[in-house]
């Protein structure tokens, strides 16, 4: 028994009789696992620190969040259309001159009036009503709204004008403008454009504005539009026409009459491709392919033969017997 324990204490012995060398590299490996564990110990306390200081940065992140959100919503409320709306009137005015009031009564947000404050602040001006179109605060349906009531020329009128400044003539279109919008009582500041009737076949472009809901650039439009297709055969083909809602078209309903026998009646026959392609109704390539067949088969002997013709469907030969005929 004392003899294995004798063995034992022989191998430890040996086990520690290192030479210098030996006693070197390990006493470098001391060292080494030492600074290690010193490391280690260093880093997890460190990063104990910056996740209790991500904790309250994230503290303060979610404060300043929610204080953003209340004042958004704040601010939501004063620039919400809804609340707007109830509080917007249209009248007669000149963009140079009036004042924040009036443009939060026409329906614009702070943020539009600011920048429009801003514009004339730096020396900007209203020169013709296209002027306003530009500002891009002011989308085509704010314009469209409020376009009838800018006390400022067109811009062709400016051109007549011999170019003077807009400001010249703001009495003359006071004038014009208590004529065309004449108020309806002492008290009551609304005002309408004249009432009249207007044949939507014949009208030209002065006459289409002089009607509420219709400014110089919806009027070119239906005259552009009617003069594609040959004439209107129904008002509702006004909607059709960018920016006329259905809403829009039935308070100028009323103000309309449609004579047919004035439209533009073609033939089939005889019409050149680029008219063709002109023609609302019909896509490039049916145009292209209706003249093909002409020149292939000759002419069309009735409007029955234009459904011969593979490219035209049903629904678009209904619209073309209203156009075009076989003489």
């Amino acid at each position: 028994m004392s003899g294995r324990k004798n063995n034992g204490v022989h191998r430890i012995s040996e086990w520690f009789e290192w030479n210098r060398g030996e006693q070197r590299g390990m006493l470098v490996m001391i060292i080494l696992i030492g600074l290690t564990i010193v490391w280690r110990l260093t880093t997890i306390a460190f990063h104990r620190k910056e996740f209790a200081e991500v904790g309250a940065w994230e503290i303060e992140v979610r404060n300043w969040l929610k204080e953003q959100s209340s004042s958004a919503g704040k601010s939501g409320e004063r620039d919400n259309p809804v609340v707007t709306q109830e509080k917007t009137s249209l009248f007669p005015f000149d963009p140079n001159t009036v004042d924040d009031d009036g443009w939060t009564k026409l329906g614009f947000s702070p943020g539009q009036i600011r920048s429009i404050r801003k514009y004339l602040n730096g020396g900007g001006a209203f020169r013709v009503k296209g002027d306003v179109a530009k500002m891009y605060v002011i989308d085509e349906d704010d314009f469209a709204r409020i376009e009838p009531f800018i006390l400022l020329p067109e811009g062709d009128a400016l051109v007549n004008m011999n170019e003077k400044p807009a400001w010249q003539h703001q009495e003359r279109l006071r004038e014009d403008v208590s004529q065309t919008w004449p108020h309806s009582d002492a008290g009551n500041k609304s005002y309408r454009k004249q009432e009249m009737i207007v044949e939507i076949n014949a009208a030209d472009t002065n006459q289409l504005v002089r009607l509420r809901g219709i400014g110089p650039w919806l009027a070119r439009k239906i005259v552009e539009h009617r003069e594609k297709l040959g004439g209107f055969y129904d008002l509702n083909q006004l909607l059709e026409i960018y920016r006329m809602t259905p809403e829009k078209l039935d308070t100028l309903k009323p103000f309309f009459t449609l004579d047919p026998s004035l439209m533009k009646i073609r033939d089939i026959n005889t019409v050149e491709e680029e008219e063709l392609r002109k023609f609302p109704y019909l896509a490039g390539s049916q145009a292209k392919a209706l003249v093909a067949y002409r020149e292939k088969h000759g002419p069309f002997r009735n409007m029955l033969d234009v459904k011969k013709c593979v490219a035209i469907d049903e629904k678009t030969y209904e619209k073309l017997v209203i156009y075009f005929v076989v003489r």
